[in-house]
């Protein structure tokens, strides 16, 4: 009969035994910044732009968790992820590690409130700045000095709503607001780069407009950020694109992140 049990003295027969060597340590990866990120379960994206983005910054490390997120994007499902945001936080690193965490998810931080948001993941890392992509867009425009938004979402009205009004009580004038009018999150996802381009051109058209900020991070946009920006002449802002340039400034980094446009050097 076979066992899982180890055999120490077969072993110790079958080869020489050497322990306790010394050893040090360092501070591992992330000594200049570590970011924690929670992501939705079924957003394919803002891991991806995050990684792309922070590979090319030295000691700069994001580690990623998952909180269980609905497929149909409606202010009630989004308000029922509130109570999970804790334990997603929960299943990233050490608290004592973790410089800044990230809320990656635009429309729930709309629905819940920044302040539930950053309570829920304090709670567990109560060490960590926090951000979520509403607070680094508010953030953003004021950086840049946007009076005249233009914004441009994938959700249905009803959500919309939600982020006028957070946009709105930020101080943020918005001039045009335009909607692709998607529920089903993973086709969000699959959002062409023709589409977006093509979105953003409608609402910036015969517009006097100073920015323009593309809403939810299941939208792939970083990689046509400066094309777009040199076409219009305009910042173009991302919930990514803010996300990822909030929490580098919130961990100390100030590195110039071209994928990032405008927003990089500020």
């Amino acid at each position: 009969m076979s066992s899982d049990k180890p055999n120490a003295a077969a072993m110790s027969a079958a080869c020489d035994i050497i322990e306790n060597l010394p050893y040090s340590t360092d501070g591992g990866y992330g000594q200049r910044a570590l970011i924690g990120l929670i992501s939705l379960a079924r957003d394919y994206t803002v891991e991806q732009e995050m990684g792309r983005v922070l590979a090319g910054l030295d000691d700069v490390a994001h580690y990623i968790t998952r909180i269980d997120s609905p497929v149909e994007v409606r202010p009630e499902t989004l308000a029922a992820m509130g109570p999970n945001i804790a334990a997603a936080a929960q299943l990233l690193l050490n608290p004592d590690d973790v410089d800044v965490v990230a809320y990656g998810c635009t429309s729930a931080s709309a629905v819940l409130g920044p302040d539930a948001v950053s309570k829920a993941i304090r709670s567990v890392h109560p060490q960590a700045k926090v951000t979520n992509p509403l607070s680094a867009t508010c953030e953003a425009v004021k950086a840049l000095g946007i009076q005249r938004l233009g914004v441009l979402t994938p959700y249905a009205s009803s959500v919309n709503q939600f982020i006028y009004d957070a946009l709105s009580a930020a101080g943020i004038h918005i001039e045009v607001f335009g909607s692709f009018n998607i529920e089903h999150d993973p086709t969000v996802a699959k959002l062409d780069a023709k589409s977006v381009s093509s979105g953003i051109h409608r609402i910036v058209k015969g517009r006097a407009l100073d920015g323009i900020f593309v809403s939810c991070t299941n939208v792939r946009l970083v990689d046509q950020i400066n094309d777009l920006e040199q076409a219009l002449n305009l910042p173009v802002l991302s919930s990514n694109a803010a996300l990822i340039w909030h929490a580098l400034r919130l961990g100390g980094v100030d590195d110039v992140t071209p994928e990032l446009g405008t927003l990089a050097r500020h």
